[in-house]
C-alpha cells in the first residue's frame, strides 16, 4: 500500500484536493443534487486506491499463506528426516546381526570339524602395548580354556592363550614374535616352524637351500607341535629370498586369517586325560 502511494502521490494530492473543493462547494450550496454529483465524482477518484488496496490486500494473504506452507514443509522435512536417520539405524543393526549369525554359523561348522573339542569365545580388548598383536577373549578356566589352547577361525589358525583367569584370557597371534607354529607346505609337503615378526606378518624359520618354496605356496599346520590341530590354513609365502646365499632362505609369509578383524574366535578345550591333542574324536 504504502509502495502504491509512493509511486502515484501527485495525481492521489490532486484528487483529495478536488474531493475537498467539491466538498465545500456542495456544503455552501446545500442542495441534494450538487452533493450526489459530489459523491459520485469523489468515488470515481477513490476507485484507483480501492483497487489497488485491493491488490496488495490479495498479495500479502498470498505472500502470509506461502510462508505457513513453507514452515509446514520444513516440519515435514524434518520429520521425514528423523525417521530416515531411524530406519538407517535400524537397517545397520540388523546388517550387522545378520553377519554375526553368519560368523557364529561358520564357527559352530569349525567346531564340527576340528578333531578336539572348542569353545566359542568373543574377542573383548586388544592389548594396549602390543595391541596388533594379543588380544582377550571373554572364556577361561571355568570353560575349559587353558594354556596354550589354540584360537581359530573358519578361514585358519589365529593365536594361542598365554594367561588364563576364570572367565577371561588373553592370547598373542600368530604375527607376535613369541609365536611359532609347525606348519607343513601344501605343495610339497616339507614342515617347517612359521614364526611371529610383528607387523602383520611372520617368516618361515630355518628353511635350508635344498627346500623348494616359492611365492603363493600355502602352509597349513602339521601338529607336531601339539597345539594347533593338523591340516588348518596358517599362512601363504609371499616373498623368497636369499637363494644360494647362506644357510637359509628368507620367506615372508602372510597369516590367512584376518587378525585385524577378529570377533568370535573358537578355542580348543581341555581334553580327557590320555587323549593327546589333534587326535581325532571316537
Amino acid at each position: 500500500m504504502l509502495s502504491f502511494l509512493a509511486r502515484h502521490k501527485n495525481p492521489v494530492l490532486f484528487g483529495l484536493a478536488v474531493v475537498s473543493i467539491l466538498l465545500v462547494l456542495s456544503a455552501q450550496a446545500g442542495g441534494r443534487r450538487a452533493f450526489e454529483t459530489v459523491r459520485r465524482g469523489a468515488a470515481v477518484l477513490l476507485v484507483p486506491l480501492e483497487q489497488g488496496g485491493s491488490v496488495l490486500w490479495r498479495a500479502a494473504a498470498g505472500r502470509v499463506e506461502e510462508v505457513r506452507e513453507l514452515a509446514g514443509a520444513r516440519q515435514e522435512n524434518d520429520r521425514l528426516r528423523q525417521e530416515i536417520n531411524r530406519l538407517s539405524t535400524e537397517l545397520a543393526r540388523a546388517g550387522e546381526s545378520e553377519r554375526e549369525a553368519e560368523r557364529l554359523a561358520a564357527l559352530a561348522q569349525l567346531a564340527r570339524q576340528t578333531p578336539v573339542p572348542t569353545v566359542s569365545a568373543r574377542v573383548v580388548a586388544r592389548h594396549p602395548t602390543n595391541w596388533f598383536n594379543a588380544v582377550t577373549i571373554d572364556r577361561g578356566e571355568a570353560q575349559g580354556v587353558e594354556r596354550e589352547a589354540a584360537l581359530l577361525v573358519p578361514s585358519g589358525v589365529v593365536g594361542r592363550v598365554v594367561t588364563v583367569r576364570t572367565g577371561s584370557a588373553d592370547a598373542i597371534l600368530i604375527t607376535d614374535p613369541r609365536s611359532a607354529i609347525a606348519v607343513r607346505n601344501a605343495r610339497t609337503r616339507d614342515e617347517a616352524i612359521m614364526e611371529g615378526r610383528g607387523r602383520g606378518r611372520c617368516r618361515l624359520a630355518y628353511v635350508g637351500q635344498g627346500q623348494e618354496v616359492r611365492e603363493g605356496d600355502l602352509l597349513v599346520t602339521s601338529g607336531m607341535d601339539e597345539i594347533f590341530p593338523p591340516g588348518l590354513p596358517a599362512g601363504k609365502v609371499i616373498r623368497v629370498s636369499g637363494k644360494g646365499v647362506g644357510l637359509f632362505q628368507e620367506v615372508e609369509v602372510e597369516p590367512v586369517a584376518r587378525l585385524q578383524a577378529l570377533d568370535e574366535v573358537a578355542v580348543t578345550k581341555r581334553e580327557a586325560a590320555g587323549k593327546k591333542p589333534g587326535e581325532k574324536k571316537p
